[in-house]
């Protein structure tokens, strides 16, 4: 049974029942649009509707004939001011305070997301430092360490080369001798057996000025390479020249040792080789005839050699060769012989010249330190003679005016260790020229007489790829802290504009 609600009280029903209170879209959007219009209208003509709905006339209208004009007393900078600080929209009192739907974030919320980087960041950071100390204290001298020992082993064995035909030579002797070969009783048959015996070394041995046997005969004998290196000639025709001093020396028989000039006889047994050896010092070799003269150190030079003419820096190897136990063909007892040889240091200088380190250098010198070879280092006797005492002055080390040579000391350069130093970031390396067999001449004469100093920078530690490597590889690490710093650059930069923009807003008149 349908109930008539349109006798009930309107304002108890809900408003789905009531007449006429729920309205289509279409009357809904038409009756609005007539309302705004209405608004509009009253409002322009002075007008408004009571709460029934009635239009009523304004209360009074205010009308002033003469209107004020306000004007603002400030001047233009201090508007800019309060425009750009936005304290005429308003702004300036609601930095800082967004509502529920504002998409930028509180400070507290900017923290706490910035946190997880930050903290990375200094990890990163301490990382970064740890890797660059590693680097720069352990990596690269590390680095500069190997190169500088490998390439004195380099230099080493190209030395331990081109010394090598002298310590040969010797051997020869001495092994002929010990297997009877030398025949002293005739010494036409000393000669060509000398001859025989070192031809082949001379051959092999391009840098051999000379070689003189004190012992093998009554007389002494030099023995000069000639012609032997001349290919294009028949194989007869390259013997070496074969000298005899005109008169023999008066101890030939009983120490030939003391027919030879000497600057260190202190000789050291080389069981393996039957002889006994030592380098002596270098000095500038020239001839007087087939005679070999050496221009020996603090020695007074001869008036009539003309040192502008001096050309060849060598070294010379002495040996004592003692056969006296062995027993030759016809029955008698072996020689017993001094020899020495002197050999060309050009090979040495052309082994030298690829032996530095980029800006590095390299040096040969004896126990002293007296230089025998080096890789900035030419041997030139104009300038190393001594016009007011006549003689030439062999420099060492400390002579050349290097300022990294006074990182080492002679005590260094003499031990018979590797001995390291440090010039600033330059490492210097000292040891003895010892290469070969332990128990043959090379290394025990080297041990003895020969040293090799190196320096290298700190430059050679790394290679231009491994340095841009490691550049790539901190700016990758750093580029999130490089962001980071730069952010907060920014916004200090920012606040301080700022705070300098409110000061002269407030104190500017």
């Amino acid at each position: 049974m349908d109930q008539d609600l349109s006798k009930m009280d309107q304002s108890i029903l809900p408003l789905h029942l009531r007449e006429g209170l729920i309205l289509s879209k279409e009357d809904a959007f038409i009756t609005k649009q007539q309302s705004r219009a209405n608004i509009r209208q009253n409002n322009a003509t002075g007008k408004r509707k009571s709460i029934t709905g009635e239009i009523m006339e304004s209360e009074e209208e205010e009308e002033d004939p003469d209107e004020f004009e306000w004007k603002d007393p400030r001047s233009k900078f201090k508007i800019f001011l309060s425009k750009f600080l936005g304290h005429e929209d308003g702004t300036a009192f609601t930095s800082g305070r967004h509502g529920k739907d504002s998409i930028l974030m509180n400070n507290w919320q900017f923290a706490i997301r910035i946190y997880p980087c930050a903290a990375w960041t200094f990890v990163v950071l301490v990382l970064m430092f740890i890797f660059l100390a590693r680097y720069f204290e352990v990596v690269e001298p590390e680095g500069q360490r190997m190169i500088v020992l490998k390439l004195m082993l380099q230099t080493e064995v190209s030395v331990a080369a081109s010394l090598a035909p002298a310590f040969r030579v010797v051997s020869s002797l001495a092994l002929a001798a010990q297997a009877g070969v030398l025949n002293t009783s005739s010494w036409q048959t000393s000669y060509t057996s000398l001859s025989n015996i070192l031809a082949p070394e001379l051959n092999m041995g391009p840098h051999i000025n000379f070689v003189k046997v004190v012992g093998a005969s009554d007389y002494t004998t030099l023995l000069r390479p000639g012609r032997i290196h001349v290919e294009r000639l028949a194989t007869i025709d390259r013997a070496p020249l074969v000298f005899a001093a005109p008169v023999p020396c008066g101890s030939v028989r009983q120490d030939p040792m003391r027919c030879l000039s000497l600057n260190n006889s202190a000789l050291i047994d080389v069981p393996r080789d039957a002889a006994a050896l030592r380098w002596q010092r270098p000095a500038f070799l020239t001839y007087d005839g087939a005679l070999p003269i050496w221009i020996h150190p603090d020695e007074r030079m001869d008036p009539t050699i003309d040192y502008t003419q001096l050309n060849t820096f060598a070294h010379r190897l002495v040996a004592y060769i003692n056969a006296s136990n062995a027993t030759t063909r016809k029955g008698g007892r072996g020689p017993i012989m001094a020899v020495e040889v002197g050999i060309d240091l050009a090979g040495v200088q052309a082994a030298m010249r690829t032996a530095a380190a980029k800006d590095g250098a390299t040096y040969v010198c004896t126990a002293d330190g007296t230089v025998i070879a080096g890789s900035n280092w030419f041997p030139e006797a104009t300038a190393m003679y001594d016009p007011v005492e006549g003689l030439v002055v062999y420099p060492t080390l400390w002579d050349l005016g290097f300022s990294w040579m006074e990182a080492i000391s002679p005590k260094m350069v003499a031990g018979r260790r590797q001995a390291e130093a440090w010039s600033g970031s330059d490492i210097v390396v000292a040891r003895p020229l010892a290469v070969g067999d332990q128990m043959g001449a090379s290394y025990l004469t080297g041990l003895a007489d020969l040293r090799i100093v190196s320096m290298a920078p700190r430059a050679v530690g790394t290679t231009a790829d491994f340095k841009a490597l490691v550049h790539g590889a901190i700016g990758v690490m750093g580029a999130p802290g490089v962001f980071l710093l730069v952010a907060l650059i920014v916004l200090a930069a920012h606040g301080i504009f700022m705070a300098v923009m409110r000061f002269l807003f407030n104190h500017w008149h």
